[in-house]
């Protein structure tokens, strides 16, 4: 939905790409910086789409890095400005239009969104250097390129229920949603230039003799965590690391672990760049998982965000391939 510009520093001179803080005075250079088909795209269209991001510029003090990003910033937001325009172009083939009323309620929703009177809303694009023309215009155009999509593609985009199952189905089991363990954990450092008390062969015959006492119920995890971890944070607590989600271990400890079915089960050792694991999973929670039927429908509307996303990228893909694009930046 349209929404207004945020306040712009104006002390910074978009005409001619000059953004030194060092240059007094500024002369705007007009210039053609692209032809779409038989539309002209000016230097200062361009630079109007530009002016929200020069805040976050001013912040870089060396003045070629500054000016660097600021012409990267300019490729790609022209790049989103032909874009535009072929939009822009497919819907008036297609006799779209866009009326007074339509921009009319656009406004009353920003004003709504933003908790402006009119008055607040022309004075605050004044300010901005932004004729309320102009800002009426830009909406309707806005308006336009939003009906040509719902037409040339959200029409023809759905998606199932069936789908949505299997998209939940697929989330769960790979991501292990709502899966917690809890999990105590050995870790016996490895330094790989020793030959001694930490090297890996003498740490590898460790880490299998510990996992063998715990598995066989001579020892228990905590005892073990206590007098041999060399991991300080949980060697004191007898290793325990409570309910762990996924991201929080090493990546070859997690895979281990989440791969065991049940509890009251050691893992390891696991061998990691910095050292080997021992895990015990104490208990496991998989009832926290939110039900299908209660994010369902949230699902769905993601579901149709994404198709809807890659649809219209492809459909605005080859409207370029089909258009005459002279890019002159």
């Amino acid at each position: 939905m349209p929404r207004t510009p945020s306040r712009l520093l104006w002390t910074l001179v978009l005409g001619g790409a000059l953004l030194s803080s060092t240059v007094a005075r500024a002369e705007i250079v007009e210039r053609i910086v692209a032809v779409v088909n038989d539309r002209i795209v000016l230097l200062s269209e361009l630079n109007t789409r530009v002016r929200e991001y020069l805040p976050k510029l001013a912040q870089i003090r060396d003045p070629k890095m500054r000016m660097r990003q600021l012409r990267l910033l300019q490729q790609r937001e022209l790049v989103k400005l032909v874009d535009a325009i072929l939009i822009e172009e497919e819907g008036k083939k297609r006799k779209l239009t866009v009326s007074s009323a339509d921009v009319d309620r656009a406004i009353r929703t920003v004003l709504r969104q933003n908790k402006l009177t009119r008055a607040e809303l022309i004075a605050t694009l004044a300010q901005e250097g932004y004729p309320f023309d102009s800002y009426r215009q830009d909406l309707r155009r806005q308006i336009l390129r939003l009906k040509t999509i719902n037409l040339a593609v959200r029409s023809r985009v759905s998606v199932s229920w069936t789908e949505v199952r299997a998209h939940y189905q697929k989330s769960v089991a790979r991501m292990g949603v709502g899966l917690k363990l809890k999990l105590s954990q050995v870790f016996l450092r490895v330094d790989r230039s020793a030959t001694g008390r930490y090297s890996l062969s003498s740490q590898r015959s460790l880490a299998h003799r510990l996992a063998g006492l715990i598995r066989a119920g001579r020892s228990s995890v905590a005892a073990v965590a206590r007098r041999f971890s060399d991991d300080p944070e949980t060697r004191a607590r007898g290793g325990s690391l409570g309910f762990v989600g996924r991201g929080s271990l090493p990546p070859q400890v997690e895979a281990a672990v989440f791969a065991v079915k049940g509890a009251k089960k050691v893992v390891g050792p696991v061998a990691t760049d910095s050292g080997f694991y021992l895990v015990y999973i104490h208990e496991r929670r998989e009832s926290e998982a939110l039900p299908f039927d209660k994010i369902k429908r949230r699902l769905k509307s993601r579901l149709y965000r994404l198709r809807v996303a890659r649809r219209t990228a492809a459909w605005v893909k080859s409207l370029r391939h089909k258009a005459l694009i002279d890019l002159r930046m």
